[in-house]
């Protein structure tokens, strides 16, 4: 979306417009499912939250802020970092509550299995040959080095000479571009 384009169209997000807030759903929606989807791993908080319950409450909540002028955006990926850390907050919410709420399971209760599920792995599999086919160079050097590999931030910045929180968000931008194209690539799927 160009930043024009993007401009009229938070000033109708804004505004109330209905169609813009469908919009906003329609281009948003699996984005925030799928982070949404990756972060709901354990099994007694799926018991409390599903993906469509954070998606339907990230995008309520955005468009309320939205209206009431809370947010400074200046383009789409802005928005999409947005809408992560709500959809990450509405969960650590949720997540906190329900902990709360549980308290102690009986000891009789076995511990829930740490080891990612099929449904992770098929995720995380998902994630790494989009970034391969998309990222390139340096992109995809620390995308491997970090993701894959599992190598700290504070290991890799000494290594490559930059402070963790820049490469943290070199990677974070670049993976917000993979994250549009497969949206694009699902929509065109769809049609």
């Amino acid at each position: 979306m160009e930043p024009e384009e993007f401009a009229r169209f938070l000033q109708a997000v804004r505004a109330g417009d209905a169609r813009a807030g469908e919009e906003l759903a329609r281009r948003f929606e699996p984005y925030i499912r799928r982070v949404a989807l990756m972060r709901l791993h354990d099994p007694r908080l799926r018991r409390a939250l599903d993906a469509s319950d954070v998606c339907q409450s990230v995008l309520r909540r955005f468009l309320e802020g939205a209206r009431a002028g809370r947010f400074a955006l200046d383009g789409p990926e802005q928005l999409a970092a947005l809408l992560v850390r709500m959809t990450v907050n509405r969960i650590i919410t949720v997540a906190r509550r329900a902990a709360r709420e549980e308290g102690t399971p009986p000891p009789e209760w076995d511990p829930i299995d740490p080891a990612p599920s099929p449904f992770q792995h098929l995720l995380r599999a998902d994630l790494v040959e989009a970034a391969r086919r998309h990222l390139a160079g340096e992109e995809l050097a620390l995308f491997e080095a970090h993701y894959v590999q599992r190598r700290e931030w504070a290991d890799l910045a000494a290594e490559w000479g930059r402070s963790p929180q820049a490469l943290r968000m070199r990677l974070a931008r670049a993976l917000a571009r993979v994250r549009t194209v497969l949206d694009d690539e699902e929509d065109n799927y769809a049609r």
